[in-house]
């Protein structure tokens, strides 16, 4: 039998061997990723200003907008009585804005009959819904036909003159012989224009 020849020896194998250059440039090395490591670092916090100063931006916007709105919707009087142009934009916006300060809160009326002679009898009160002492005009009161045609009107004084705030003043008023047609009974505030009594 014919003999095998010898295996051929095993190439030597390298155990954990790294591949290292031949020549390392270590503090060049050391400068090179210095500067990326600051470029990165740069980088990172001019990205981070730029966030927090468009976040403040959006912040100071969203503050001066609500320093417009909040107002305008919490003291509507006061804005119109700034701005008397603001109370047309409230009433566009469906909004009901009282710039007297003043406002009706009963207004009442009966028909009676007085040393035989029909009168009628009107009863109410004014309260003062502003922060601040308001003078009170002159009420006209108007008795009108189905129509809405002023039949009959006058003037009336309501005391005390000066109504303080949160305070309330009552006023009556009596007219004998009421006209015969009168349907509906009108009260407000008078106009400068509207001082005398129609006769």
């Amino acid at each position: 039998m014919p003999e095998l020849p010898p295996a051929a020896p095993e190439p030597e194998k390298a155990i954990g061997a790294r591949l290292v250059p031949e020549t390392i440039d270590v503090k060049g090395e050391a400068v090179r990723l210095a500067r990326v490591s600051q470029s990165a670092r740069l980088a990172f916090e001019r990205n981070r200003l730029e966030r927090s100063l468009t976040m403040r931006g959006w912040a100071m916007l969203a503050g001066f907008v609500g320093l417009l709105i909040i107002p305008t919707a919490i003291f509507p009087q006061q804005i119109t009585t700034l701005f008397s142009g603001a109370a047309s934009l409230y009433a566009k916006a469906g909004v009901k804005v009282n710039t007297r300060g003043l406002e009706f809160r009963t207004i009442n009326y009966k028909r009676i009959l007085n040393e035989g002679v029909l009168t009628l009898v009107i009863e109410g009160a004014i309260a003062n819904i502003s922060d601040h002492s308001q003078t009170l005009p002159p009420l006209r009161i108007a008795i009108m036909d189905k129509g809405g045609q002023s039949l009959f009107s006058w003037t009336l004084d309501v005391e005390p003159g000066v109504l303080a705030p949160t305070s309330v003043a009552g006023f009556s008023s009596r007219l004998a012989s009421p006209p015969g047609d009168g349907a509906l009974l009108q009260v407000r505030f008078a106009r400068p224009n509207e001082a005398k009594p129609e006769l």
